[in-house]
């Protein structure tokens, strides 16, 4: 999609040098609810803000009721029944994204193994809070070292939001929270940080002066 948008723009630029047409993604389809397509809206966000092409993701559908629409449209966020209300995957990925949003995009780089994996970094405009934001779609545990360059404001403490599991898992009126983010925190190190990126994960790192 990253690249289908970005020879959309070379073309645009290409035909009026001096246009102002911005480009957003009014309806991103997914076609179902689980973790796969958790993953998938993740990566999509993590592109975009590398590229700096798309102003706004929307992402569909946001309601959809449990077993009433379960067809080719099968892809809502929040789901209910006329007694309960609970998120699916697609819901925290996006829950994760909105409480973790930074405005200010840092270059990120990525080697040996750790290619397959989706990453970008955000700071704060004050520099006290440093997010990186990881898409593990393989199905197995990638180990890494994270690096900061010298100079860097040094981190008192580093909070983790996991979500993880089954590409096919989604959450049910009997079990709402079986795919739910995990948060964890520790105290901030000076050096680099060993982190193994869990199989079929999305994983945010906020870095705290």
């Amino acid at each position: 999609a990253a690249e289908g948008l970005a020879y959309l723009r070379r073309l645009i630029d290409e035909t009026d040098p001096h246009n102002k047409i911005g480009l957003c993604v009014l309806e991103e389809n997914g076609f179902r609810h689980d973790m796969q397509r958790a993953l998938g809206h993740a990566r999509m966000i993590l592109a975009f803000e590398r590229s700096g092409l798309v102003e706004i993701d929307y992402a569909a559908n946001c309601l959809q009721p449990w077993q009433q629409h379960d067809n080719y449209w099968d892809q809502g966020q929040v789901f209910f029944t006329p007694s309960q209300v609970w998120g699916m995957p697609p819901f925290y990925a996006q829950q994760m994204l909105a409480r973790h949003y930074q405005p200010l995009l840092v270059e990120t780089q990525v080697e040996g193994s750790a290619e397959s994996l989706e990453v970008t970094a955000a700071r704060s405009e004050d520099g006290l809070a440093l997010v990186l934001k990881v898409v593990n779609g393989s199905g197995e545990d990638c180990i890494t070292r994270i690096s900061t360059q010298p100079g860097a404001v040094p981190y008192a403490k580093l909070i983790c939001t996991c979500l993880s599991g089954g590409l096919a898992d989604r959450n049910t009126p009997e079990d709402p929270a079986r795919v739910v983010p995990v948060e964890t925190d520790q105290p901030g190190k000076a050096e680099d940080v060993d982190w193994t990126f869990p199989a079929h994960s999305f994983t945010i790192l906020e870095f705290r002066a």
